[in-house]
């Protein structure tokens, strides 16, 4: 944990907040060469990096419910997806099908998306 200014940020926070821009600036630098504008990157990051989250959070609570105690119930799942925490494949894997289905809607070539996003992933 980094103490700022009285607000405690969790050191993982912190990387993946630097990694993250650090994947931005690459994307950025890297869409001349594939031809994509500035508004179709944009669009690509708000929804991957969406569907990113809730893959993650998709894959915890699956992860959670052999924890479950007395019982599986739809409440507990959702209150485990609402409040749990983020699992990184489950990331990978939401921000792969948010940029495969969003290449499909937008009739974009899906492979040359994905191999243009794929350094950004890890």
């Amino acid at each position: 944990m980094v103490p700022l200014i009285s607000i405690t940020i969790p050191t993982y926070v912190l990387i993946a907040t630097i990694g993250a821009i650090i994947a931005a600036l690459f994307l950025y630098l890297r869409a001349e060469k594939y031809e994509i504008g500035f508004s179709t990157l944009l669009i690509y990051a708000a929804v991957s990096g969406i569907t990113l989250l809730i893959g993650s959070k998709i894959v915890f609570a699956i992860g959670s419910i052999p924890l479950m105690e007395n019982g599986i119930t739809f409440m507990k799942i959702l209150r485990r997806f609402i409040s749990g925490g983020i699992v990184f494949y489950g990331g990978m894997l939401g921000f792969i099908g948010g940029v495969f289905i969003l290449s499909r809607i937008r009739k974009d070539n899906s492979f040359t998306m994905l191999n243009f996003f794929a350094p950004a992933i890890p």
